[in-house]
């Protein structure tokens, strides 16, 4: 037989001189969590993925120093990662796919078919507001959702109208009305996000979501509510008092 290359190991990967930092890393992880990681070492392990042979510290310390946080590089473009060195095709994908993995995740955990997305007040309950934060969760971009609702105050349909704010890219009405008349809606609940972070609406989101009611009420639907989602938290135009008039 021919003799086994020096330094090759488990799984083909090879045994380097970093095979016993990476051991005691993923033993952290396993015994305590990410938590217990910083942000650079939270990043080290992850570039384990893409990276199974080289010492991933360096590039980690380099990604963090330029995109100034683990959020930031996560929510990097591709382009850009793939500008710093050891950045190839593949960690650039992989990077830009956890954020996109934890808002599936989120999603997954809200959702809900059965229960209710309002209470008897009309307001948005907070399983609703988690599953409507959760559509955007860790997205750069600006969108606006829609959520249909029936007479039992039940979700029954969720639709992705456009990329863009409510007031600068515009809501598509026709699609809007489209979607609320095809699942015989009662109430939708509008959704846009702010990825600034900045909760409170302009006073052109004010405009469009009046404009929007107005709408909706012609053909029967009542518009519940408009929720902008910030980074951490959201604001609803009825906790706030601006959907009550007639």
């Amino acid at each position: 037989m021919p003799g086994r290359r020096p330094g090759s190991g488990k799984e083909g990967n090879g045994m380097g001189i970093h095979d016993g930092h990476r051991e005691r890393m993923r033993e952290k992880v396993e015994k305590i969590g990410l938590d217990s990681l910083q942000e650079h070492e939270v990043l080290e392990v992850l570039l384990y993925l893409t990276n199974p042979r080289k010492d991933t510290n360096p590039l980690a310390h380099e990604l963090i120093g330029r995109f100034h946080s683990l959020a930031g590089v996560l929510e990097a473009p591709a382009k850009e990662l793939k500008e710093v060195a050891g950045v190839g095709e593949q960690t650039a994908y992989v990077l830009r796919l956890i954020p996109q993995l934890a808002r599936r995740y989120m999603k997954s955990r809200a959702e809900t078919k059965e229960g209710d997305i309002l209470d008897s007040s009309v307001r948005v309950t907070e399983k609703a507001r988690k599953l409507i934060e959760s559509e955007f969760y860790g997205s750069r971009e600006e969108a606006v959702y829609a959520f249909a609702v029936n007479n039992r105050l039940k979700l029954i349909g969720t639709v992705k109208l456009s990329e863009g704010t409510a007031a600068s890219a515009g809501v598509p009405l026709s699609k809007l009305v489209e979607f609320a008349l095809s699942h015989s809606a009662t109430g939708v609940i509008l959704a846009h996000n702010h990825p600034s972070g900045r909760l409170r609406p302009s006073r052109a989101d004010i405009e469009t979501t009046e404009q929007i009611r107005e709408l909706l009420q012609k053909v029967g639907v009542k518009l519940l509510d408009h929720v902008i989602v910030g980074n951490d938290d959201s604001f609803s135009f009825a906790d706030a008092g601006l959907m009550d008039r007639e």
